[in-house]
């Protein structure tokens, strides 16, 4: 960003100093993480990490810029905060694992540029942060497990369409084992 200071012009101003600035804003990003975004399950891709420290705090931390891939929010940008110190360090492996990367139980070097391009799932839930509501990022998995949640679900439509069918099946089989009892008594014999 280029800040330029005009040069000053006569004006009758009690501060002393200049009245006006120009700004280029032309390469500034959009406000980050003001998006609301229905909770739910989604697929994203990692399209930036960068290695930062929190604003208030200074603490170390792993910013994961994703974009969604489909559904109404395609193209839309969520940030997923990974703080680096060692109570939180869970929430890094589980991104990590998320796209893919195993993480040994050791020191490790990471590159960041590994992690573009990466896909994966996550799940975001409403958060209130100074009164208003926001969307934040509460879990990362891999993005073949949320393909399977799909497919566990029409399963389990199927599992319970094909239990009512047993269901009726065996009725239907008692009856006959009724049937076949009757049938198998020889009458003269009584």
């Amino acid at each position: 960003m280029v800040v330029k200071k005009t040069t000053r012009t006569k004006t009758r101003s009690s501060g002393g100093g200049s009245t006006s600035v120009v700004v280029d804003f032309s390469d500034v990003e959009e406000r980050k993480g003001g998006k609301h975004f229905k909770p739910g399950d989604y697929a994203v891709k990692v399209v930036k990490a960068t290695n930062t420290t929190s604003g208030n705090k200074k603490t170390p931390q792993i910013v994961f810029e994703m974009q969604f891939l489909d559904g109404k929010y395609k193209g839309n940008k969520v940030f997923h905060n990974c703080n680096l110190l060692p109570q939180s360090l869970w929430v890094l492996r589980n991104m990590l694992e998320a796209i893919g990367i195993a993480i040994p139980k050791k020191q490790v070097k990471l590159d960041l540029a590994g992690c573009v391009g990466k896909k994966l799932a996550i799940t975001i839930e409403d958060d209130e942060y100074e009164g208003k509501v926001r969307s934040r990022v509460v879990d990362t998995f891999k993005l073949s497990e949320l393909d399977a949640d799909d497919d566990e679900e029409l399963e389990e439509d199927d599992d319970e369409e094909e239990d009512e069918d047993e269901e009726e099946d065996e009725d239907d089989d008692e009856e006959e084992d009724d049937d076949e009892e009757i049938e198998d008594v020889d009458l003269d014999e009584v």
